[in-house]
């Protein structure tokens, strides 16, 4: 058992703990990851959701601390569990039995090594593990906060590899964000530059100062423009809409606009590929948002998981809209 599946253990023993005691069946479970270690592994916050559909169905209101209670022994009972806690108003606290769950585990990998070892000659189940890092924004150079992330990334990566996983490394690259647009607000509007002006200026900088630093005081110098020069000050609403405009025509892309913000963010990939090159850090694939968006892969995902069930939309309750 992994940790997806001991989680959807838990939601199941909840649906039925919730159907026993209080005849409502629960469609959708919600876990959540407390934002301290000592307030548990997972929380549910089902009581509160619960307390709604009890309140629909019967016109009894019950409090959400009080259907936890109800609940918690259900979930005592897992050997996976070691103490459930009720807290705030009504949230479910689950603490793993981390000895018992590590050692199931470790013990089902073996299990599972020894398997493939006893099935010598037959064909192998080819499982290929993804890991995405990195995802600096294409707008100017990396920072240090960026590369901790990478050198985490690409360490796990390495992890994995040495247990004996066929890994592949991506990078997403948001070339259509807010950020992309700033800088082309500053290429436009402050340097008063077209796409050749900006390929001219990229041939000509030094060695020691290369595009990706050239964009970054840009971008600095942008932030100071939306507030018409004082740090202090609100964004200018006037200014913000360059912004807002130029976003459009990357998002629709196949325009002038589009693409000097293409050149830019290519050439910043570029840079940041170099930052990372130097570090031993490097991807079998760049996602680029501009692709996902234009190539309609998103549209594809969504009607995907709306077909299959994964996800649905909410008509009432908290979520509602959602």
């Amino acid at each position: 058992m992994n940790l997806i599946q001991l989680q959807d253990k838990l939601k199941s023993v909840l649906r039925e703990a919730a159907h026993g005691q209080f005849a409502v069946d629960l469609e959708q479970i919600a876990a959540e990851v407390p934002p301290r270690t000592e307030l548990g592994d997972l929380a549910f916050p089902v009581a509160f959701e619960l307390a709604k559909q009890i309140k629909q169905k019967t016109g009894e209101k019950r409090a959400p601390r009080t259907i936890a209670e109800a609940l918690k022994p259900a979930l005592d009972s897992l050997d996976e569990v070691a103490r459930v806690e009720v807290a705030g108003a009504g949230y479910l606290n689950v603490f793993f039995d981390r000895v018992r769950l590590l050692t199931r585990l470790a013990g089902e990998t073996v299990s599972n090594e020894r398997d493939r070892t006893a099935l010598a000659g037959e064909p192998a189940i080819d499982c290929k593990l993804m890991v995405e890092h990195t995802s600096i924004n294409p707008n100017k150079a990396a920072h240090i906060g960026h590369v901790r992330n990478s050198v985490i990334g690409d360490t796990f990566v390495n992890i994995l590899r040495a247990a004996g996983n066929r890994v592949e490394v991506q990078n997403y690259i948001d070339n259509t964000g807010v950020q992309v647009a700033d800088v082309v607000v500053g290429f436009i509007h402050l340097e008063q530059m077209t796409l050749d002006n900006i390929k001219e200026l990229d041939r000509s900088l030094p060695a020691d100062r290369s595009f990706d630093y050239y964009c970054w005081d840009l971008y600095t110098r942008v932030g100071l423009f939306y507030r018409d020069g004082n740090i202090e000050a609100g964004q200018n609403p006037e200014k913000l809409k360059l912004r807002a405009d130029i976003l459009h025509a990357i998002e629709a892309g196949n325009n002038p606009t589009a693409q000097l913000a293409d050149y830019v963010a290519t050439r910043n990939v570029e840079c940041i590929l170099d930052t990372m090159e130097r570090l031993g850090i490097r991807y079998d694939q760049l996602a680029r948002e501009s692709e996902i968006l234009h190539l309609h892969f998103w549209e594809r995902a969504f009607q995907l998981m709306k077909d299959r069930g994964a996800i649905h939309f909410a008509n009432e309750g908290r979520t509602k809209g959602c």
